[in-house]
């Protein structure tokens, strides 16, 4: 018997008494077009407001997905939704325009059909709209993809306090918010106001955005009232910046945009064209290495007036960069703005700043000589307008009646000698002291690789009830400039001072009593990581979960009363490296219902850092008290900043040993050809000095006996000092080969797929074809497998230098016999048993997910289990449940050759390796034809008399007849390796790499 539901039109009387009783009626206007992923729970953000009396009105686009049903049944379930149904697409302006139209409440809001809008914001803004008599009201808003999100920069600054009966000539800082969903606007004021939405035109809400700031009065919030969604690999409007008919619509966008402002103040109109051409220009600009030439001829007249002379576009004070590249586009090559572009993406957007001969700040001329580029001098001048102060809270402890409070500060892009002074301007009566030890931690935050702030970190004591703005007024002074800027600080300040901290054990001088479960600490514990937490009933487990990985720790244990610790353990030296939140798993409860875990104040305000001989770990809270854990190599702060890596990079390590240096995959793994030389070459010399490159220890080393781990002074010592490099792949984009080195460049199999000079240079990335000429031109000696593996390399890496011609020498790695059965052993697999490997190449971020294989169900359809080997590329997969076993994290994938029976993969180069095995492959491409028009391939796929399968159903078939042959006798498990594999590299070792080293 069916549920009975109450009729249609007794729950619209319903809601028609309940709106008569109920005034201010917000009228939501939601565009829809193909959101069928998001529109629910966008719909549901809505209906659940605390602030009940809503109507919202979908128009939806013509959508071509089930954006329409999915509407049409939630309009059905709640009478607060009007849908409305273009029969054409029409635009997100019109659809916008139409839903106005229909609009009835006392208040009108916007959202986007893939965004939410959060809780209780109708309440708070009809509440200060109510107090202040205002026209409309804007509250910040978040970012937020699959896994988590972030508050945006522009938001933090432009909803720093709240502020009431603002205009636009009082407040052009809205204009940095050219956006219309996280505003509430009283709807007679809409009308009046003449604002609409253009159509046919990309950027639709900066015009009414813009003009009801001009005509109207509004408030602003500090709160966060909308939650706009990260395009996580989607194809949305805000990515095609590359595209001509978008940077027409700027161009157009930003006409209509000073025409509204033409009767606003000077600073209103400034501020405004700062906007266009540091912000809305600049993102054209960064996208001109991926757009046409058409596009490129565009962009440059319309940034005409940044040529040379222009002072009145000098005059605004745009960023340095802005300054820079808008000059650059209207006045160089492609060729050269790229050449700008490309160094920006490889060293970050920082610019030094120095004094000329006069005393006048100026781009520094040493930056200047390593672009290579003439920039006429007054495009290098600098204002004093354009120079930052930047200052960041580090840490704070109550000492007696006073608050200690230690913080960075530095003018960005200046490096200033003892010769300077910073002051606590408010509140008054601070006492300012600059740390004698230098502290890199600042280095760090800035991201600068050209300047050292490390001594720009000070420590101000005030009294413990001035801090109660939460903010300091701080003042710069050197004999150049005076600049100001405020310093925020945590709430609270100090929530709880620490009398004593040891490993495991924190006491508190106050009784502030701990919310149900609180993170208070984290340390490193022989390759585990181990987070203490308060609670009076601790959960059974906690998890850390990144957006692909959750790792689960193992049982509490009773530190005292109402304090544990949790360990995670690592089967390697070190637990993977990423950045986690804390969830606890309530007891009775399996993982996956896991909630996050607070942070004890004292994490925000003294957050912590260990490192280890092979891990480092950092605790603290992020802006919504959160508990934050970051796991990654053993890099002290000096290494992981920007500028630490240039130094080390650029530094002089004395003379050339007579040493290997070996890397793989980026230091992602001990495998592949690197490997298969490595362990011919210590089987013919083993008394040569050999090195290995790892990007940190949370993985199999093998049995290899230095290791040197990325990012450190010894990673950079070996890379600049050993006499031969061996790599598959590239090194850092900083690097440059000495002279004397000897790079071998082994590649990483025989190309199935269009390398980068087999496409259009919009199809590449700007900074991968920088480092790929660069590395190219470095490489001794190229290895290739075949004549056509040697003719598509020298094609698609540009590469005319030697290559020597070598069978697979992969091969080598293959094991039979006892060691298969062994690591089939280990994985679980008993010996007669057959398995699966499935090895999936990467896609693009952009492509759909709908290639990859279930190996849960493949492994239940075809009765077998199945090893799931993700790209090295690839985000990592949590695929194990069941007979399906992820082995991502094994190496070498020689192994899993070995060990499996049956192949899966699709434009991989591991078939050519699995083919000396003799065993079966099924290719499987259903994104065959979609992959070939992006990517391509320069070798005919499939090959002939393949066994291929283009849907799920077709692949489980082939399997199957598979599985009943090799279970009817077929041949397993043997290696085919012809002679000429073994003594073709040991020739290379012997004839090449060996008088490399001895000869040197």
């Amino acid at each position: 018997m069916s549920q009975w539901r109450t009729p249609r039109w007794i729950r619209i009387l319903r809601h028609r008494v309940l709106g008569a009783r109920t005034r201010n009626r917000v009228s939501v206007v939601m565009p829809c077009y193909n959101a069928s992923a998001h529109v629910e729970s966008a719909v549901r953000s809505i209906l659940n407001q605390s602030h009940r009396n809503v109507e919202l009105i979908v128009v939806d686009d013509a959508s071509t997905d089930k954006s329409r049903e999915i509407l049409t049944e939630l309009a059905h379930r709640d009478v607060r939704i009007r849908l409305i149904a273009n029969s054409t697409r029409r635009g997100p302006g019109f659809s916008r325009n139409i839903g106005i139209q229909r609009s009835t409440g006392t208040y009108l809001a916007f959202c986007d059909a893939d965004d939410k809008v959060l809780p209780n914001a109708y309440t708070k803004m009809i509440e200060t709209l109510e107090g202040s008599g205002s026209d409309f009201v804007i509250g910040g808003y978040r970012r937020h993809g699959e896994s988590d999100g972030h508050r945006p920069g522009v938001v933090k600054r432009v909803h720093r306090e709240r502020l009431v009966g603002m205009n636009l000539d009082k407040f052009p800082h809205i204009i940095d918010e050219p956006v219309i969903w996280n505003r509430l606007y009283v709807r007679q004021f809409w009308t009046t106001s003449g604002a609409v939405f253009p159509e046919n035109l990309n950027y639709e809400d900066q015009l009414p955005a813009l003009r009801t700031a001009r005509v109207g009065t509004f408030d602003v919030l500090q709160e966060d009232v909308y939650s706009w969604r990260l395009p996580d690999g989607r194809n949305t409007r805000s990515r095609g910046r590359q595209l001509t008919r978008n940077l027409v619509d700027r161009i157009e966008m930003s006409r209509r945009l000073r025409s509204e402002v033409a009767q606003s103040s000077d600073d209103t109109r400034n501020f405004l064209e700062r906007r266009i051409n540091s912000t809305d220009m600049m993102l054209h600009v960064e996208a001109i290495p991926a757009a046409n030439d058409e596009f490129f001829r565009i962009i440059k007249s319309a940034l005409s007036g940044h040529r040379s002379g222009h002072d009145e576009l000098r005059s605004l004070g745009l960023p340095l960069k802005a300054q820079l590249a808008l000059w650059a586009v209207s006045s160089m090559s492609r060729l050269d703005v790229e050449r700008l572009l490309g160094f920006w993406q490889e060293n970050t957007g920082s610019i030094p700043v120095s004094e000329d001969a006069n005393g006048f700040l100026e781009v520094d001329g040493s930056w200047i000589r390593r672009l290579d580029l003439d920039i006429p001098s007054d495009v290098r001048r600098v204002r004093e307008e354009q120079l930052r102060l930047k200052t960041r809270f580090l840490s704070s402890r109550r000492v007696g009646r006073k608050i200690e409070i230690r913080f960075s500060a530095y003018v960005d892009g200046l490096q200033i000698g003892e010769n300077r002074e910073v002051l606590v301007v408010s509140p008054a009566g601070a006492y300012v002291a600059r740390t004698a030890e230098p502290d890199h931690v600042v280095n760090l935050h800035a991201g600068d690789p050209w300047r050292d702030y490390s001594n720009s970190v000070f420590t101000a004591i005030v009294d413990d009830a001035s801090v109660a703005e939460l903010a300091l007024l701080v003042r710069f002074k050197s004999a150049q400039i005076v600049l100001e800027e405020r310093l925020y600080l945590p709430k609270p300040i100090v929530d709880l001072a620490v009398k004593s901290s040891t490993a495991g054990s924190l006491v508190y001088d106050d009784d502030t009593a701990p919310r149900a479960i609180e993170v208070v600490y984290g340390e490193i514990s022989n390759g585990s990581v181990r987070l203490g937490l308060r609670a009076q009933i601790p959960p059974s487990r906690l998890v850390l979960k990144s957006r692909s990985l959750h790792r689960v720790s193992e049982s509490p244990q009773l530190i005292r009363d109402g304090e544990w610790y949790y360990e995670f353990r690592s089967e390697h030296r070190a637990l993977p490296s990423g950045a986690f939140y804390v969830h606890a798993v309530p007891k009775g409860r399996d993982s996956h219902t896991a909630e996050r875990v607070s942070a004890a104040p004292i994490l925000s305000l003294r957050p912590m850092d260990e490192v280890s001989e092979f891990m480092r770990l950092a605790v603290s809270a992020d802006a919504r008290g959160s508990v934050t854990v970051s796991i990654g190599p053993p890099l002290s702060s000096f290494e992981r900043s920007r500028f630490g890596r240039r130094v080390l990079m650029e530094k002089n390590w004395g003379v050339l040993r007579p040493s290997i240096f070996f890397e793989s995959f980026n230091g992602k793994s001990i495998s592949d050809v690197p490997l298969a030389i490595y362990e011919s070459l210590t089987s013919i010399s083993p008394g040569i000095d050999t090195l290995w490159s790892t990007s940190d220890y949370a993985r199999d080393l093998g049995s290899v006996s230095k290791i040197v781990c990325q990012g450190t002074e010894a990673w950079y010592e070996a890379l600049a000092s050993s006499r031969v490099l061996v790599n598959n792949n590239h090194f850092p984009a900083s690097f440059r080969k000495n002279q004397d080195q000897f790079y071998l460049q082994t590649w990483h199999g025989t190309p199935i797929k269009r390398l980068l000079g087999h496409m259009n240079a919009n199809e590449v990335p700007l900074t991968y074809r920088r480092i790929m000429e660069r590395e190219s031109s470095d490489w001794d000696l190229l290895l290739a497998e075949s004549a056509l593996a040697e003719s598509n390399l020298r094609t698609g890496l540009a590469y005319a230098g030697p290559v020597r011609r070598i069978p697979d020498p992969r091969a080598v790695l293959l094991d039979s016999g006892p060691e298969r059965e062994e690591f089939r052993e280990r994985l679980g697999v008993a010996r007669e048993e057959i398995v699966i490997l499935y090895a999936p190449t990467w896609r693009n971020e952009s492509e759909s997910g709908e290639w990859l294989v279930d190996t849960r169900q493949l492994s239940a359809d075809v009765g077998v289990p199945v090893l799931f080997r993700a790209h090295h590329m690839t985000a990592p997969i949590d695929a194990s449940q069941g007979s399906s076993i992820d082995v991502s994290s094994v190496s070498p994938v020689e192994k899993l050759i070995s060990a499996a029976d049956i192949l899966v993969s699709d434009y991989s180069s591991i078939i050519y390796t699995w083919a000396y095995t003799g065993k079966p492959i099924c290719l499987h491409l259903p994104d065959i034809d979609a992959y070939r028009s992006d990517r391509g391939f320069v070798v005919e796929w499939p090959p002939q008399e393949s066994c291929v399968s283009l849907d799920y159903d077709s692949l489980v078939s082939n399997l199957n007849t598979c599985v009943q042959e090799l279970r009817g006798g077929a041949r397993r498990g043997a290696v085919e390796m012809a002679d000429d594999v073994r003594s073709s590299l040991d020739s290379l070792i012997r004839d090449v790499i060996v008088p490399e080293l001895v000869g040197f």
